[in-house]
């Protein structure tokens, strides 16, 4: 009987580790069917977005399109247009290739998904053996507590309230297991609830720093207007000084005190000039032409004096002389009175005018 008793311990441990495996599977199973469900998702949104789903055709569009842009004559907004159309189709062909690559994991995971379901079946099967050779083995010890095979001298009956006893000692056991249990259960509602807890507060955190956010930014954004503000009124001011300067230039190209300066070497300065130029008189306005890319002389600028008398002096001295540091090298310098420009005619005119009316 102790051997069958054995067996059947052996027999029920068995089925207990099969039953955990399969539990263990199916677990496994659902895990592995949501993330198929979650990567057919995503595949399909890609798909959605794709006008094309092979990568065969766009290389042959591609192909066609880069053939037109070799092969035919066109103007620049064709060829710009082609070029953006290739690039489209590039970027399409990557998610292509990423789509693709989703269907190939769908596709590992739903072969690993029936292996598991194979493996649950195949554990399926192994329990139902198992539980009827429980049933035989058990049908075998109630034979022997009847009395059945019991050697001589045994009392099956004696031996049956023996087991009784154990099985009492084994359910108390188990209802103080079953106690246990509940506590624990009771503090993990307790848990449960403090992590709830803990969540809303985090929630309110949260919040509260968005609204913090909210206000730094609008308080950047109220910095940035004015400073946009402070940034227009400068401009303003620096466009009205710059039309103070230019009236001042047309007054003084119409008085003949303006000169223009040829000649002048790269790195000629405004400074130089002026340095050059002040022994002939009072220089009210220097000016040298700068390349903006360069920020270099384009090798000629303007110099203004007080009174025409000024200019004309240092025109019949500085014309025509090699001045070092201000023309090139060998150079001379080209010194005379600045040409009157359509804009410069058209101001005289209209001051003209305002003179006449002031007059009568």
């Amino acid at each position: 009987m102790n051997e069958v008793k054995a067996e059947l311990r052996a027999n029920r441990d068995k089925i207990r580790d099969t039953s955990k495996d399969r539990d263990r599977i199916m677990e496994d199973l659902k895990k592995m069917t949501e993330t198929i469900k979650s990567q057919n998702q995503k595949a399909e949104k890609i798909r959605k977005e794709l006008k094309v789903s092979d990568s065969s055709e766009i290389d042959t569009k591609v192909a066609e399109l880069t053939n037109q842009l070799e092969t035919c004559s066109m103007d620049l907004k064709s060829e710009k247009e082609i070029v953006n159309t290739i690039k489209k189709l590039t970027a399409d062909k990557d998610k292509v290739r990423e789509y693709e690559a989703e269907r190939e994991a769908v596709k590992s995971k739903r072969e690993e998904h029936d292996a598991l379901f194979a493996r649950r079946q195949a554990l399926g099967e192994e329990m139902t053996a198992l539980r009827d050779q429980e049933k035989v083995l058990q049908a075998k010890l109630e034979a022997m507590r009847g009395g059945e095979g019991a050697p001589s001298g045994v009392n099956p009956a004696a031996r049956v309230n023996e087991l009784f006893e154990q099985k009492a000692k084994v359910v108390e056991g188990i209802k103080g297991k079953r106690n246990e249990l509940k506590e624990a259960n009771i503090q993990f509602r307790v848990k449960v609830a403090e992590f709830k807890e803990y969540q809303r507060a985090l929630q309110s955190f949260e919040r509260k720093v968005d609204r913090i956010e909210f206000q730094r930014r609008r308080a950047e954004q109220v910095e940035r207007n004015e400073a946009f503000k402070a940034e227009k009124k400068e401009r303003d001011k620096q466009r009205k000084e710059q039309r103070k300067r230019i009236e001042a230039r047309m007054a003084a190209v119409a008085a003949g005190c303006q000169l223009f300066i040829g000649g002048l070497a790269l790195r000629a300065t405004e400074e130089e000039l002026k340095a050059h130029f002040v022994s002939y008189g009072e220089v009210t306005d220097v000016f040298v032409l700068i390349d903006n890319e360069t920020q270099l002389s384009r090798g000629f600028g303007f110099i203004t004096f007080k009174t025409r008398e000024e200019a004309d002096a240092a025109i019949k001295e500085v014309h025509g002389q090699e001045v070092k540091g201000l023309c090139t090298q060998h150079g001379r310098l080209n010194v005379k009175l600045a040409e009157k420009s359509k804009a410069q005619k058209e101001w005289e005119k209209a001051n003209l005018k305002k003179e006449g009316a002031k007059e009568g």
